[in-house]
Parts: C-alpha cells; sequence; structure tokens
C-alpha cells in the first residue's frame, strides 16, 4: 500500500511540473491506461495522450499545482486522493479566451494502480466553480 501511495504522490508531482515530459508520463502511466477528466468530458488512452492533456492544461495555466489533501489506498490497487488546484489562466481554453484570473478549486481522483503504475484515473472537480472564478459569472 505504501507504494500506490507514492504513485499517487508522484501523480500530484507530475502534473504540477510545468516541465513534466512524456518520457515521465511513460513511467508513471501504463501504456494502456485509460484518463478521464469528467468535467470536461476528456477521455485519454495511453502515457502519450494523457501528456498531451498535461501540456493543454499547462497551456491554459501554466503555473497550477495539485496539493494532496489526503490519499486513501487499499491493497488491491484502489486509490482516491481528494485535492486542491489553483493557477492563473493566461491560455485559451475551449470557448474561454484566457482571463488573467486565478481559480482555486478541490477534487477528487479515483485511481486504480498495478505494478507501481497507473492504469486509470477519473478525476472529478466542479467546472462551473472554476468557470464562474475565470469569468464574471
Amino acid at each position: 500500500m505504501k507504494e500506490s501511495v507514492q504513485v499517487v504522490e508522484g501523480w500530484a508531482r507530475l502534473w504540477s511540473d510545468p516541465k513534466a515530459t512524456r518520457t515521465e508520463f511513460e513511467v508513471l502511466f501504463a501504456s494502456k491506461c485509460r484518463y478521464e477528466d469528467v468535467p470536461f468530458g476528456e477521455i485519454l488512452q495511453g502515457p502519450e495522450e494523457t501528456y498531451d492533456f498535461h501540456r493543454r492544461a499547462r497551456h491554459s495555466f501554466p503555473d497550477f499545482t495539485i496539493t494532496l489533501d489526503s490519499v486513501i489506498v487499499d491493497d488491491e490497487g484502489a486509490a482516491c486522493a481528494t485535492w486542491s488546484m489553483s493557477g492563473t489562466q493566461t491560455g485559451d481554453l475551449p470557448g474561454l479566451p484566457a482571463t488573467g484570473r486565478s481559480v482555486s478549486m478541490s477534487g477528487v481522483s479515483v485511481l486504480r494502480i498495478a505494478n507501481d503504475k497507473i492504469t486509470h484515473c477519473t478525476d472529478y472537480y466542479d467546472a462551473a466553480t472554476m468557470i464562474r472564478q475565470l469569468t464574471d459569472g
């Protein structure tokens, strides 16, 4: 179980790293991993698509960081992480030009881990709150 916690901690560090490389994603994510961003309807297959999603997120929020609030793991490879994210939107999002405003929100990620690699990750967070923080809404 300690190894699963370390994998989740590595996930948070990787997403928070503006210089993360494709190779680092290949080390952390299984070759056939599935990554889901529920609020924006993104379903990614494999570490390459996950890395590309990270790059797009970094384009919109180059300074974003993820801080783990809690991590729960079991001995069969299931993990759940609650986290806080903050960043400033200096790049466009689909349908929302860069605002220069900051966002701070919480979320939950549910992960499956096998052989010290993430095989599945699903992110849940309130996109409406994020949009309200970025606009006058």
